[in-house]
């Protein structure tokens, strides 16, 4: 059986390691060098007119002194 899901769906059951992968992967329009947003970048985002879909999006910055595990990323429900 093969299910095709579209790429919006499936960047939807990324983990954050899974997603850091996506995007050093992904080349669009000849450009290699994608990442995953800071939280700064994001919340600018939801703050614009986008096209992104409401669900948790991954971002680069780490949990720091918000979390007791400094290792821990931040994911942000636009």
């Amino acid at each position: 059986m093969n299910i095709e899901i579209s790429p919006k769906e499936y960047e939807k059951l990324l983990n954050w390691y899974d997603a850091m992968m996506y995007c050093q992967l992904m080349m669009i329009d000849d450009k290699t060098d994608w990442r995953l947003p800071t939280i700064e970048e994001l919340e600018y985002i939801a703050k614009s007119k986008n096209d992104f879909e409401d669900f948790w999006h991954w971002t680069c910055t780490n949990g720091g002194e918000n979390f007791d595990d400094a290792t821990r990323k931040w994911q942000y429900n636009l």
